[in-house]
C-alpha cells in the first residue's frame, strides 16, 4: 500500500479516511457499535451485534479493562448458483476492548442480550460512588 500525504480538515474526516481505507483493505470491516452511559451508581453499556448468539459472546473484565468477543456468523442456505452483488453485512470474530474510567464491581455485573444487543450493567464500586458530605 503506497502512503500519500493527506491532511484530514478535522478528527472527523480522519477517522473517515481511516475506516474507508481499513474496509478497501480488508474486503469487510467488523464494528461493534457502543454505547457508554453513565448513572451515580454503574455504567450501562450496549453493543449491537446483530445475528449474533449469546452463546459466543465473551465478556472479560481485567485491570478496568473491558473486553467484548463475539462472533457474527456467515449467511447460509443461499441457493446453489447464486452470487453477491452487493455485500455489507459482516461476519466473523469481532473484539472491543476499552479501559474503564473507574472499577466496577463483578460481582454484581449484569449481562442481557436481546434482539442483537448487549446491555452490560456495571455498578461502581462503592469506593468510587459520589458520597455526600453533611456539615454540621
Amino acid at each position: 500500500m503506497a502512503l500519500t500525504l493527506w491532511e484530514p480538515a478535522s478528527l472527523r474526516d480522519a477517522v473517515s479516511k481511516m475506516f474507508e481505507e481499513n474496509h478497501r483493505n480488508s474486503g469487510q470491516a467488523l464494528l461493534m457499535p457502543i454505547d457508554v452511559l453513565e448513572t451515580p451508581d454503574e455504567l450501562i453499556i450496549r453493543a449491537s451485534f446483530p445475528g449474533g448468539n449469546k452463546e459466543k459472546l465473551d465478556i472479560n473484565y481485567q485491570n478496568e479493562i473491558l473486553s467484548i468477543k463475539a462472533e457474527l456468523p456467515q449467511s447460509n442456505g443461499h441457493p446453489e448458483g447464486t452470487r453477491y452483488l452487493l455485500r455489507e453485512r459482516a461476519f466473523g470474530q469481532v473484539t472491543r476492548s476499552f479501559k474503564l474510567p473507574f472499577p466496577v464491581d463483578t460481582d454484581r455485573a449484569k449481562a442481557e442480550y436481546l434482539d442483537g444487543v448487549l446491555t452490560l450493567t456495571l455498578p461502581k464500586q462503592e469506593a468510587v460512588k459520589p458520597r455526600s458530605i453533611k456539615v454540621n
